[in-house]
């Protein structure tokens, strides 16, 4: 969704990060390559799978908290 912000703003003639800060979610593999690199938020994501999965094969009804961290980067003027 971010890479889709990201062509709107320049179409506009906006630029990411000197006009707009722009972050994404979960680290995306394939917008490794993004220019400028994304800032995001990465999840565990085979750890909320298994939770997930578990969850739904049981009838015990749990709150799991799941770790994030963000990861700035040039597209919120980190890094």
């Amino acid at each position: 969704m971010a890479s889709g912000v990201a062509a709107g703003l320049r179409e506009n003639g906006l630029k990411v990060p000197r006009d707009v800060l722009l972050a994404g979610f979960d680290d995306i593999e394939w917008l490794q390559d993004f220019r400028p690199a994304l800032t995001t938020v990465g999840l565990p994501l085979e750890e909320s799978g298994r939770f997930i999965t578990l969850g739904a094969l049981s009838d015990d009804a749990t709150s799991v908290r799941i770790a994030g961290r963000v990861i700035l980067r040039e597209s919120t003027g980190g890094a």
